[in-house]
């Protein structure tokens, strides 16, 4: 009966650390949630609490009851354990208890389990227990062989759990990492392209600068020749004045004609290239006033190509900051990764120790069963290995509590 109890006990367990689980997982999932709702503030009440020292008195119709294992719990925890003496008396110590409601469990392999729940124990108190006989029947070895069976299924299923979580996040890690990857090539495109693109841009206000002062050059020269030729011919028709009034006063009549005849045309090719000069002192203003135009051009390119890199320093600031978020979570998934590993470590020594002990319990209820060895020996070893496993049940609690605390970091 004490390996069944015990075997409810794992069983119960195994189910509460598949619910803590899962309630860890969903509080990671909503943790966004929870970070925006208000903290509410809460009051710590010191609370003293003494030690108490009790009796537990087991008998049954043949008399008292030896090595019958006594354990008290609160709220489901183990706070005091002990084995009945020839006299069926067992002593319990609690180091701290303050009036609570506990249960009380007595169990005997010859007999059927007893316990009584919600008793309040005073200090110095006796409280009695009558233990009613038990004989197994086959049906009760079939329940305990498919209890057996259950408690290896449920094992079974925990650790195949436990592989499905060290899989994801052995996934998550690995997609952590190569969004990292991605996240920096893309902040190297982007800097690259950057670069390019200014480059470009001071090249071709480069070659724009040059395009426009050459052009200017070429234009000074040709108006400065226009303005020399034009000094020569006005200087070359005073002196062709000079020389006209000088032949007037010995020309005749009809070489006054066609002295004059000459003249008007030489005048009318002077207009027409003074109309000519004209034209082409315009184009020379207009071709100034583009030049100046294209310069204006240049100069809003070149703020265009400043922008454009101002614009893609930013994007490959902000690539490079996401590659480094992208690595911290990368460290935070691997350092997630080891201390859940090491959780896996201490719970397949917990589970061992458990094996080693169920084999042990299985051959001492066998020798039981049997009839073989000193009856009282052999119950107080197997209350010495229910004392084991309560050890490791509280072994089980704290590391169901560091793996939950772990998740939900």
């Amino acid at each position: 009966m004490l390996i069944n109890l015990h075997n409810f006990i794992v069983i119960k367990l195994k189910k509460m650390k598949k619910q803590t689980l899962i309630l860890a997982l969903f509080i990671a999932t909503s943790g966004a949630f929870a970070a925006t709702t208000n903290n509410v503030p809460t009051t710590k009440q010191e609370i003293t609490k003494d030690g108490i020292v009790f009796t537990v008195n087991v008998t049954s119709n043949k008399g008292v009851v030896a090595g019958a294992l006594v354990k008290v719990t609160l709220d489901g925890k183990a706070i005091g354990v002990g084995t009945t003496d020839a006299n069926g008396n067992a002593s319990i110590t609690i180091a701290s208890y303050n009036r609570q409601l506990v249960k009380i469990e007595v169990t005997h392999s010859m007999y059927k389990n007893e316990n009584k729940s919600d008793v309040v124990i005073e200090n110095g108190s006796t409280i009695a227990f009558v233990l009613k006989a038990k004989t197994e029947s086959v049906d009760e070895v079939a329940a305990r062989e498919a209890e057996h069976a259950a408690r290896e299924e449920a094992a079974r299923k925990a650790a195949e759990e436990t592989n499905k979580q060290k899989e994801e996040i052995k996934q998550q890690t690995e997609k952590a990492k190569q969004e990292a990857e991605a996240t920096k090539a893309a902040a190297d495109q982007k800097s690259a392209e950057a670069k390019a693109q200014q480059e470009a841009a001071e090249k071709q206000r480069k070659e724009t600068e040059e395009r426009l002062a050459a052009e200017k050059l070429a234009r000074e020269e040709a108006a400065k020749k226009q303005q020399e030729a034009a000094e020569a011919r006005r200087q070359q028709a005073e002196q062709n004045k000079v020389e006209d009034v000088s032949k007037e006063a010995k020309l005749t009549a009809k070489d006054a004609k066609q002295e004059q005849k000459e003249q008007e045309e030489k005048l009318k090719a002077a207009q027409e290239q003074a109309k000519t000069q004209k034209a082409a002192a315009d184009q020379a203003a207009k071709d100034q006033k583009a030049a100046e135009q294209a310069k204006k051009e240049a100069a809003k390119d070149q703020k265009a190509a400043e922008k454009a890199k101002k614009e893609a320093e930013k994007a490959a600031k902000a690539a490079e900051k996401e590659a480094k978020e992208a690595e911290k979570a990368k460290k935070a998934a691997e350092k997630l990764q080891a201390n859940i590993e090491k959780l896996d470590a201490q719970q397949v020594k917990i589970d061992e120790s458990r094996k080693k002990l169920n084999s042990q319990q299985d051959k001492l209820q066998k020798q039981l069963d049997k009839g073989k060895g000193d009856a009282a020996k052999i119950q107080t070893k197997m209350a010495g290995l229910d004392l084991k496993h309560a050890k490791l049940d509280e072994s089980q609690v704290k590391l169901d509590k560091k793996r939950e605390k772990l998740i939900k970091k």
